[in-house]
């Protein structure tokens, strides 16, 4: 539909992708009086679409409205948090309609997501002096010429900050000692820890600002009825059933729970994708009643095809390191070996590398786009500490040990940057953010292997929000 054609009729009933066009084009065409009218008759009626809401914005913004922009750009940072532009576009209109004590907030958050970005350093010291913070102003300049010590205009801020105290500019004084700072090189992108023991109050900030930064995606991945399949630990199970709480697995299909080691899911996804039954000695499961079950007949197989092929994304959470292993073969199974089946010189329990879980996540990702195409995969972590160790080791040291290969051989696919590949912090959220906060991350129900629900529920509502569109 051309931007002629619209004048007097409604564009509720567009579809997302003809509404963009059409917004884009009155963009292109600087019309952005009817471009803000549109988008604002469009959004009364239709779901919001992220990118819709930054046309909208972008309108008002450029019309100089500083109400609208408020509110859409506000709008945008919930759903975009770790957006530095977005927050500074809302910071800029909160400054603009004179809510200072709100845009010093969003400029802090801002300062922990980037902390070495002099030109914010340099609007919250301009804001702390409006509002007669002189002290923090002073501080705030001084911060902006460290991070930036070849800029005259802020060594002279900052010189001037200290000579109006009486006292002979800092900066200076280290400049002539041929320190042109008195501090450490920081990279633009340093991140530090929480420094306050008060930061630690606010959950959902923490967990957005300082777990999941850059790890949120641009855009949402998932449309609202696409099917989503959680693979993995017992963990999976976790999310699978907060996912279908929240409306976002549309095909439920009984995944096994015995996927706990990079080999199973390895071997599972060679199975049911190509039929490779090479492996099926190791499929040993557990039923619901504790017996156990040798997986991978034909006729389970079929169950699992279709699904996984029609996909609409992965969610693929490793438990642990720790493995038994035939020495014979170099077959490793899902869980365990049967008592009547275990032969001392020829079974190992035994730690797998980080090379080995490298290899094992990398076919994986091979065989999803070899037979499902180029859709999301999320790798996690899971937060779930081992039930036993069989080796001569405490079983804290173990779990530690088991836990760091795998979040290293994650690291490690990651930095390959593999297209459509992604990771979800879960375990850094649970185990290192839990022990900083009020109250146990485990056993709120009694069992200490169980994750609380109120640091689960934080992860799995941020994810659905980063990666699904809204219902």
């Amino acid at each position: 539909m051309s931007t002629e054609s619209i004048a007097g009729n409604s564009v509720a009933g567009l579809t997302p992708p003809a509404m963009r066009i059409v917004l884009k084009d009155l963009r292109d065409e600087g019309r952005y009086d009817q471009l803000l009218a549109n988008a604002e008759e469009w959004c009364r009626s239709n779901p919001f679409d992220l990118e819709i809401g930054v046309l909208l914005a972008e309108a008002a913004h450029s019309l100089n409205n500083h109400m609208k922009s408020l509110q859409y750009f506000k709008r945008l940072v919930q759903f975009l948090p770790m957006n530095i532009s977005m927050r500074e576009h809302y910071c800029h209109h909160l400054v603009k309609t004179n809510r200072l004590e709100v845009s010093i907030q969003e400029l802090r958050k801002i300062l922990i997501i980037a902390p070495a970005t002099v030109a914010h350093i340099s609007n919250l010291a301009a804001i702390m002096r409006a509002i007669g913070d002189s002290i923090q102003a002073k501080k705030l300049y001084k911060r902006s010429a460290w991070a930036d010590p070849t800029n005259p205009s802020q060594r002279w801020m900052a010189e001037k900050a200290t000579t109006d105290e009486g006292v002979i500019g800092k900066l200076a004084t280290e400049s002539r000692k041929g320190l042109e700072s008195p501090q450490f090189y920081r990279a633009d992108q340093t991140r530090f820890f929480p420094r306050r023991i008060e930061d630690f109050d606010d959950i959902d900030a923490m967990l957005e600002r300082d777990v999941f930064a850059t790890f949120v995606p641009k855009s949402t991945l998932f449309r609202s009825n696409d099917t989503v399949i959680a693979f993995g630990s017992c963990f999976a199970g976790r999310i699978r059933k907060w996912l279908t709480e929240a409306g976002r697995l549309s095909r439920q299909i009984e995944v096994p729970e015995g996927l706990n080691n990079s080999f199973a899911i390895r071997q599972f996804f060679e199975w049911t994708l190509t039929g490779d039954q090479s492996t099926q000695d190791y499929w040993i499961d557990k039923n619901e009643d504790g017996s156990l079950v040798q997986r991978g007949v034909d006729e389970e197989r079929e169950k699992f095809f279709e699904p996984m092929r029609n996909a609409g994304g992965f969610v693929l959470t490793y438990g642990l390191s720790e493995v038994w292993r035939d020495r014979r073969t170099g077959g490793v199974f899902w869980r365990g070996i049967p008592e009547a089946r275990y032969m001392p010189d020829r079974h190992s329990f035994e730690v797998s590398t980080v090379e080995e879980n490298v290899e094992n996540i990398r076919r994986v990702i091979e065989l999803v786009r070899t037979h499902c195409g180029d859709i999301p995969i999320i790798l996690t972590l899971s937060p779930v500490p081992l039930t036993a160790t069989m080796r001569e080791n405490s079983i804290f040291a173990s779990d530690c040990e088991s836990k760091s290969i795998l979040r290293v051989a994650i690291g490690q696919i990651l930095r390959e940057q593999r297209p459509s590949v992604y990771y979800w912090p879960a375990f850094e959220a649970v185990r290192w953010l839990g022990g900083h906060i009020e109250g146990r991350s485990f056993g709120e129900d009694n069992n200490p292997f169980h994750p609380s629900d109120r640091i689960v529920k934080r992860v799995i509502d941020l994810f659905v929000r980063s990666f699904f569109d809204p219902i």
